[in-house]
C-alpha cells in the first residue's frame, strides 16, 4: 500500500533523537532552544514558543490576541474542523468568508463583506501549499493569525507564509513538511503580542511546551529543509505532467510568482469521487478526503452560501506525494494518476 502520508525520516533524523535520548534531555531545553531560534530566523519572527500540540499551539495564539466570550473571529470554510471547536470553547464568535475559487485560500473581498460586523480577528488556512494574497491581506483592518502548517516552505512574491500575520502557527505532525512527531510552533511578529501570550504560557508553565526529543528532531529536518522541498517539487512537477493527461484539475497553484512547497497533490476530480477512490484502491494507493470534515461542516445552515468552497468539499481528493516515495511508487502514481476515469 502506498501510504497517503509518511514522514521522511532518515537515520540522521534518528540520531539525532538518540542522542537527545542518551543525554538525558527529555524536558525542554537546549534543542527546544534551538529550533526555536531558527524558527524564529527564518521567519523573522519576535518570538518563538514551541508547544506539545496543534490545538494548544492556536488556543495560545487565540489567547495572545485575546480571543475571548464574544469575539468575532473570521475563519474559511475549509478551516479544519477543530477550528470551530477551539473558538466555541472560548465561547467566541464564528464568521465565515469563502475561498478563492482557484487556490482555496481565504478570499479576502470575502473578508472585505464581513468588516461591517466588526471581527476582532482574521485565523487564516493555507491549504495544499498554496498561500492567500498577501497585499490584499495586509490592507485589512483586522491582526491575522495565520496557520502555515501546509504552506511551510511555500514562498509568493518573494515571501514567506504568514508575512502579512500577526501571530502564526505551525504544526509538524507526520503529514507535515517538518514533523517532531508532534507538537507546534507559535510565533509572534507584532510585539505587543508577546506579553500575553507569555502570560498564557505561565498558567502551565514549561508542561505545554515540546520535549526536547521531539525539538531534536526538527532541528535535524530543518537542516534538510530544502533538500526535502526540492525533492517535494519534483515529484509535485511529475506528478503534475501525469495529471495534465487527464480531464481533472489540479489546485496547487505555481505560476512566475509562487513556488509552493509540494506539500501534498490535491485533485479536484471531474467524475464520481468514489469512482475514483475505486480505481487508485486496485494499485493499492491510499487517497483521502480533506474536507469531508471541515469547519464550515459544523454549521450546516451556512454550507450553501459559501458557494465557492463547494466544489473543494465535494470534489477533493489527495494523492500521494512525499521525499520517502520509491521509484517503484513513484512510477505506479504516474501511471495512475495519467489514467484516472
Amino acid at each position: 500500500m502506498i501510504r497517503l502520508h509518511k514522514p521522511t525520516l532518515k537515520r540522521k533524523d534518528m540520531d539525532s533523537v538518540l542522542s537527545a535520548m542518551v543525554n538525558e534531555a527529555i524536558a525542554p531545553g537546549e534543542k527546544y532552544s534551538e529550533f526555536s531560534l531558527l524558527l524564529k530566523n527564518y521567519f523573522s519572527a519576535e518570538g518563538c514558543i514551541l508547544y506539545r500540540s496543534y490545538v494548544t499551539a492556536l488556543e495560545a495564539a487565540c489567547a495572545a490576541l485575546h480571543i475571548g466570550k464574544d469575539s468575532k473571529v473570521i475563519i474559511s470554510p475549509l478551516s479544519p474542523a477543530w477550528y470551530a471547536d477551539v473558538l466555541l470553547s472560548l465561547e467566541a464568535r464564528v464568521l465565515f468568508a469563502d475561498v478563492d475559487q482557484y487556490t482555496g485560500c481565504i478570499s479576502p473581498e470575502a473578508v472585505k463583506e464581513l468588516l461591517p460586523e466588526g471581527p476582532e480577528v482574521l485565523l487564516v488556512h493555507d491549504p495544499f501549499g498554496n498561500l492567500p494574497d498577501y497585499e490584499k491581506l495586509a490592507q485589512l483592518p483586522v491582526p491575522i493569525i495565520e496557520d502555515i502548517t501546509q504552506s511551510f516552505g511555500s514562498i509568493k512574491n518573494g515571501e514567506k507564509p504568514g508575512s502579512s500575520a500577526s501571530v502564526i502557527i505551525s504544526a509538524f505532525e507526520e503529514d507535515s513538511v517538518i514533523t517532531t512527531g508532534g507538537g507546534a510552533a507559535v510565533m509572534v511578529n507584532d510585539k505587543k503580542y508577546s506579553k500575553p501570550l507569555q502570560d498564557h504560557l505561565g498558567k502551565t508553565g514549561n508542561l505545554e511546551l515540546m520535549s526536547d526529543m521531539n525539538a531534536a528532531l526538527g532541528v535535524s529536518q530543518f537542516k534538510a529543509l530544502e533538500v526535502l522541498l526540492e525533492r517535494r517539487r519534483e515529484y509535485l512537477t511529475l506528478f503534475r505532467s501525469a495529471l495534465s493527461k487527464t480531464r481533472h484539475k489540479l489546485l496547487t497553484e505555481e505560476n512566475d510568482t509562487v513556488i509552493t512547497n509540494g506539500h501534498t497533490f490535491p485533485v479536484l476530480l471531474e467524475s464520481r469521487v468514489q469512482e475514483v477512490i475505486k480505481f487508485t484502491k486496485r494499485y493499492k494507493i491510499e487517497t483521502g478526503r480533506p474536507f469531508e470534515e471541515c469547519a464550515v461542516t459544523r454549521y450546516p445552515t451556512v454550507q450553501e452560501k459559501l458557494t465557492n468552497s463547494i466544489p473543494f468539499r465535494m470534489r477533493t481528493t489527495l494523492f500521494p506525494l512525499y521525499p520517502m516515495l520509491t521509484q517503484d511508487q513513484l512510477k505506479t502514481l504516474v501511471r495512475v494518476l495519467s489514467t484516472l476515469p
